[in-house]
């Protein structure tokens, strides 16, 4: 196979930065059907109707937002996104252009909570996706807070403190954790285990990536601000996720599945072990590794075809998707931290990704099936992760030098590999 040089990989990126700054970072979204005027007047009243009118703009191959006029806009994620790409560049190449779209960014990420658009009144400062959206378990209004993209958030926050020293990116960063911490239900809460709701809601799925993901970003700020208490309810809630894997180690959507009656899936899974990562990275604590690294082989054999395309499902190729493309690269750029021949991995998707995935702009398009390629431009699903993931790949090829010279061992046996410091 073909692979990406590093200046290849560069020009991409800078293609897709231009791209993005260029939109102010502003686009459609995946679920953004009820901002359209006109579909949410008609459809946005009852339960079903957002349900399906949410899907079928969502699922049918066919330019319908600009029919229905969607109003494109800034999704609090995807600007989380852009603003932890910037970070993992600023680190290395220290340009005042990036520093200064990480402030603008990060100072627009804290101008639009949830409590700024009026929506949530409760513990913490939190944020929710700038559209009203459906799932089969509850109603979400506009800007209405949810675990995800307020761990998003607070993460991308976390690292603009940690490169400018700017106290109100700190501020929002805690802010969140005590939206995760004393906003979010309980669902379980043992001296072992700890899992919380997706939202400030009774809703009572127990939901596996938003677990893994809080513990990993609330280790990393306990063990920034020195707050024992986060570092303890991060390792109860990797314990819990850890218990709730498959027995092939993998996980599902939910703990137990029937609650959302979705299976393993290539970037929940890929999210999920990041956050594993992130939390053995941050406190030194390694007693999840080996857990991780079978999960990890499960989801590098699985997930991938044999050029690397992102699977839909393990045994269901199509539709390739490129936010499986991009979590791919993150998550084995991640685990070149615990063995050497992961980053090759992330290369190979990356050139699998670039031969298959770019448009002549520089965005990248939304899904690729066995006969045509949907083209849908979407800011935050598309190109805020593949702007984070490409980053994180060109800093650890800048690092290391050629992928080439690095060892490659993607196999499952994983030997014993020596415990590194965490930049924290």
């Amino acid at each position: 196979m073909k692979k990406p040089s590093k200046q290849t990989a560069a020009e991409a990126l800078k293609g897709l930065e231009r791209y993005c700054r260029n939109r102010d970072y502003s686009g459609y979204s995946k679920f953004d059907a009820l901002n359209s005027p006109i579909l949410e007047r008609v459809f946005g009243s009852f339960s079903l109707g957002r349900l399906l009118i949410t899907q079928l703009v969502n699922r049918i191959p066919l330019p319908l937002r600009p029919l229905f006029g969607v109003r494109k806009g800034r999704n609090p994620k995807g600007v989380a996104n852009f603003v932890k790409g910037y970070c993992l560049s600023y680190s290395v190449y220290r340009s005042a252009n990036t520093l200064d779209a990480i402030k603008i960014l990060s100072d627009w990420l804290l101008a639009n909570t949830s409590k700024r658009h009026g929506v949530y009144d409760g513990e913490g400062t939190a944020w929710g996706y700038h559209f009203p959206w459906q799932s089969p378990g509850f109603f979400a209004p506009r800007h209405y807070p949810n675990c995800i993209v307020t761990v998003f958030c607070a993460e991308a926050l976390l690292e603009a403190y940690k490169l400018t020293q700017e106290s109100r990116f700190l501020a929002g960063a805690l802010g969140a954790a005590e939206f995760i911490t004393k906003g979010l239900p309980v669902l379980e809460s043992t001296s072992e285990h700890l899992c919380i709701g997706y939202v400030p809601a009774p809703l009572r799925w127990r939901v596996i990536n938003i677990n893994a993901v809080s513990a990993g970003f609330l280790a990393k700020l306990g063990i920034r601000t020195q707050r024992a208490e986060y570092v303890s309810a991060a390792k109860r809630m990797i314990r819990w996720v850890v218990a709730a894997r498959n027995p092939d180690y993998s996980w599902n959507y939910t703990s137990p599945k029937s609650q959302s009656g979705i299976g393993p899936d290539n970037y929940h899974t890929g999210g999920i072990l990041d956050g594993i990562a992130d939390y053995m990275l941050a406190t030194g604590d390694y007693s999840f590794e080996h857990e991780y690294r079978k999960g990890l082989s499960y989801y590098s054999q699985n997930f991938f075809t044999m050029d690397r395309a992102p699977k839909w499902r393990a045994h269901r190729n199509f539709p390739n998707d490129i936010h499986g493309a991009a979590q791919g690269i993150l998550t084995h750029c991640k685990a070149e931290h615990f063995q050497p021949g992961h980053l090759a991995f992330a290369e190979e998707i990356l050139a699998w990704t670039l031969s298959h995935m770019v448009g002549p702009d520089g965005n990248f398009y939304y899904q690729k099936f066995p006969y045509f390629t949907w083209k849908l431009d979407l800011m935050r699903w598309s190109n805020s992760w593949m702007f984070w993931a490409m980053n994180s790949y060109q800093i650890l090829v800048d690092k290391f030098g050629s992928v080439s010279q690095r060892k490659r061992t993607y196999d499952s046996t994983f030997p014993s590999t020596p415990k590194v410091e965490a930049n924290i």
